[in-house]
């Protein structure tokens, strides 16, 4: 009797502990220098349900009028310490500020190629001196802009000497842009600082394989994030998110091992056509207070992307693809608390996440049911 109370007392130890992999779907493992958080189990919330909640304080961007508010389609978020919010208007082909009431600040450009105008503008990114680093003309001119609305210099990325295939600005440390070079033809995606006063690569930081092949013609370059001195990646295939120093040493992998519905872009490479479609995202973390936040979406009816590809550029009948999207939220460790599952959305009801403001507020962007900027009071329980 005293034997068995004796094992119970030592089972019950164990789980309140958490110790053992098998009871709480969690291990922490450290080596050479780095953590290895390994998530294997999943508690799915509703989105009533969930001790994660979002209160929507502010929407920018409108439905009718005034004309300026209406946007056409939002790529890319900066918030400043007012609380401004600074957009991308791909559709528009413009730069737009929002006073933090929903009020257009200002707007500038239009669609074409010179000073001041945008074509296929995509990227935007805090720059180093209190402005805004855009990424114009499909990567191949930066900018910077003032937090005023004035075009303060332009840069020819292609020029940039050591750079590599579609170079993409990731944000700036220390007054130094971060930048990425897509993976191609065999080679992996590079990480790197970049000298914007002389056009040229101050060092690479690191390397990391994508782990799918890529026909010569095509590149491909993963989710990225800066978060202070640190980057964080997400991979293509499987649920795997790192941190990485600047140095290009990896700190920290948070991994989810019982997720496997990611998969890698469709590839087609024919004789007189060539195309590359992606089904699946992982973003990289938004750090909430103690905690991370981490969006996904993937296919519910695809099992061949390639395949899937192929048809299309042939002309042949494809199915519509159909999509289930999930936001997870982790501790500050890279515990997995639980998911927020949302069916049959490529993004979820709140909006894709963007970035959390200076005020500690996350901003998403939707087009349902317009395109707009959704700011949102977090409530952590």
């Amino acid at each position: 009797m005293t034997r068995l109370l004796l094992c119970l007392l030592v089972a019950l130890t164990l789980v309140a502990c958490g110790t053992d992999a098998g009871d709480t779907g969690f291990t922490l493992d450290e080596r050479d220098g780095a953590t290895y958080a390994i998530n294997s189990a999943t508690t799915v919330w509703t989105p009533d349900d969930a001790p994660l909640q979002f209160e929507l304080e502010q929407t920018f961007g409108v439905a009718d009028a005034p004309e300026e508010a209406m946007l056409a389609g939002t790529s890319s978020v900066v918030v400043d310490d007012e609380g401004v919010v600074y957009l991308l208007d791909r559709g528009n082909h413009r730069l737009v500020a929002f006073n933090p009431d929903g009020t257009v600040r200002w707007s500038q450009g239009r669609e074409g190629e010179g000073p001041g105008e945008f074509q296929n503008a995509f990227g935007l990114a805090p720059g180093p001196e209190g402005d805004l680093l855009v990424v114009n003309q499909s990567g191949q001119r930066w900018e910077r802009w003032s937090f005023d609305g004035e075009l303060l210099e332009s840069y020819d990325a292609s020029r940039i000497e050591g750079g590599g295939f579609f170079m993409n600005p990731i944000g700036f440390h220390n007054r130094q842009l971060v930048a990425s070079s897509s993976a191609r033809n065999g080679e992996p995606q590079r990480f790197m600082r970049v000298d914007l006063d002389a056009l040229a690569v101050a060092d690479t930081l690191f390397a990391r394989p994508i782990g799918f092949e890529l026909p010569e013609f095509f590149g491909y370059g993963g989710s990225t994030r800066l978060a202070g001195d640190r980057l964080w990646v997400a991979d293509a295939t499987s649920y795997i998110l790192e941190e990485y120093t600047l140095n290009g040493q990896l700190v920290r992998q948070i991994e989810r091992t019982d997720e496997d519905r990611l998969v890698p872009p469709g590839v087609y490479a024919g004789e007189q056509s060539a195309r590359m479609s992606s089904f699946s995202r992982l973003s990289t973390p938004l750090r909430l207070d103690d905690h991370l936040l981490v969006h996904s979406y993937w296919p519910t009816n695809l099992t061949d992307p390639d395949a899937h590809v192929r048809r299309q550029a042939r002309d042949q009948d494809v199915p519509e693809v159909t999509y289930d999207a999930a936001l997870d939220l982790f501790t500050a460790e890279g515990q997995l608390r639980g998911r927020i599952h949302y069916e049959g959305m490529q993004t979820a009801a709140i909006g894709r996440p963007m970035t959390v403001g200076p005020d500690g507020k996350l901003y998403t962007t939707t087009t349902d049911p317009f395109p707009q900027v959704r700011r949102y009071a977090i409530h952590i329980e």
